[in-house]
């Protein structure tokens, strides 16, 4: 019988073709969901530029230093999306999909470092944290302007990191012009992506240059010029003029201390409702692979090192007014790479660790199976009910009638791009009423009461 396991497991962690089908898998699984998804909220808002419709890319360039100096920084996530908003909603589904694998494998990355061997068990277990942890996953990585917003920036994110990530060790010293320059350009775009998750990356790569000096190993200018790069990136954002024009719709009467605390308390209870569960995991998982694997001082130093970029990502956003569900996808995917660190840590020699991973494996993927008719089984309903909302709003158009009274849809499934997400209100001057009628060419557009 142990032999038998062992078999077994053995063919799972090193199989390349199951990996590539993993993979494959998570492609149709994503662009299924992306296909259902209308365009919803501020898609409709971003539809526009100064004048009318967006049409070019001088357009989107236009609109976006306005945006910038009105309301927010977010430049490059709503650049990327105004230009899918341009193209046929195909086109985006596809690229979305593919960017949510090219995710999903540099978290496989960040965790696996230079190693070589394909572990689709591990892949897969990624793949379901993201699933089951992050609150909003629809919003995240389905909806096109959440999307653009966090999976895009977050993938850059991840991207430019891995060179350090992968040379923390390193004791070469590699001064490539090529390279000093890239990573300084690169760096640009990763700062400028949006607030918590940027303001993360310069932590990491402060710390990831602190380990080697710590270490004495030698570092390369790169990690200099891709630090400064993300600094200039990170403060083009968070120096917008737009954030203090937007801040003053969020002033309390609770003072400066009063309000820090207040918000300190509200991302506690936020981390005890959306993490706590992963960070138990973590625990659990990291006391194992001290114990019974190769997570010895050293790694473990790595291990905490991204717990910490989670921390940090969560409670960064105290000096923020507001801190939305879909903003905890910066902890999520750092504590997601902190607990797979310890996992593959693990020794796998260890037949009680084969078979945890052949027993529970599959009944989460049991439970996602469940999970993912639901969440495509709410979409294609949100789809059916946007479709019928268009051909009712154009019957109303032909008849002359252009003030419209739709019935309100409320996803249910988390998973779903207009979970928690506004959809219309009874009044019909207020966003995002008045960007939807703006769109289809009506008067104005509500909610029956």
């Amino acid at each position: 019988m142990k032999k038998k396991i062992e078999s077994i497991f053995n063919k799972i962690i090193n199989n390349k073709k199951i990996f590539i089908i993993s993979v494959i898998l998570v492609f149709i699984l994503v662009f299924v969901l992306n296909h259902f998804t209308p365009l919803i909220a501020d898609d409709y808002s971003y539809s526009f530029g100064l004048n009318g419709k967006i049409n070019s890319i001088k357009d989107i360039i236009d609109y976006q230093v306005h945006h910038w100096q009105t309301w927010g920084g977010r430049s490059i996530a709503h650049s990327i999306a105004q230009l899918f908003l341009m193209l046929p909603k195909l086109t985006f589904n596809i690229c979305n999909s593919l960017v949510y694998v090219v995710f999903t494998l540099l978290l496989y990355k960040h965790i696996v470092g230079k190693s070589k061997v394909l572990n689709p068990a591990l892949y897969v277990i990624i793949n379901l944290l993201v699933w089951f942890i992050l609150p909003v996953y629809g919003q995240n990585m389905i909806w096109l302007i959440g999307s653009c917003n966090y999976l895009w920036m977050t993938t850059f994110v991840l991207a430019f990191l891995l060179p350090y990530r992968l040379t923390i060790d390193d004791d070469k010293n590699s001064n490539n012009i090529i390279k000093i320059i890239a990573m300084f350009l690169f760096g640009i775009i990763a700062g400028w992506s949006n607030e918590n998750t940027s303001a993360v990356m310069l932590l990491a790569i402060i710390i990831f240059t602190g380990y080697k000096m710590y270490n004495k190993k030698k570092i390369s200018l790169w990690y200099y010029s891709g630090f400064i790069g993300s600094l200039i990136g990170f403060l083009m954002m968070i120096l917008a003029p737009g954030n203090s024009v937007r801040s003053e719709r969020f002033i309390t009467n609770r003072g400066f201390l009063g309000e820090m605390i207040h918000r300190f308390i509200e991302i506690t209870n936020g981390f005890a409702t959306i993490l706590l569960p992963l960070f138990i995991i973590f625990i659990i998982v990291t006391i194992i692979s001290y114990y019974h694997g190769n997570n010895k001082k050293k790694s473990l130093i790595k291990t905490f090192i991204y717990l910490v970029l989670s921390f940090a990502g969560a409670y960064s956003m105290i000096i923020s007014p507001i801190f939305p569900e879909r903003s905890w996808m910066a902890p999520a995917i750092f504590m997601i790479i902190a607990t797979g660190y310890s996992l593959k840590k693990i020794n796998k020699d260890e037949s009680i660790i084969k078979t945890l991973t052949l027993t529970i494996t599959p009944i989460l993927l049991l439970v996602f199976v469940f999970s993912y008719y639901r969440a495509l089984n709410d979409t294609i309903k949100l789809n059916n009910n946007w479709k019928d909302r268009i051909e009712y709003i154009e019957e109303e158009k032909s008849k002359g009638n252009k003030d419209i009274e739709v019935y309100k849809i409320i996803p249910i499934d988390r998973h779903v791009a207009l979970y928690n997400l506004e959809d219309l209100n009874i009044n019909p001057k207020i966003w995002p009423n008045n960007s939807i009628a703006k769109y289809f060419d009506i008067n104005s557009i509500k909610i029956k009461e």
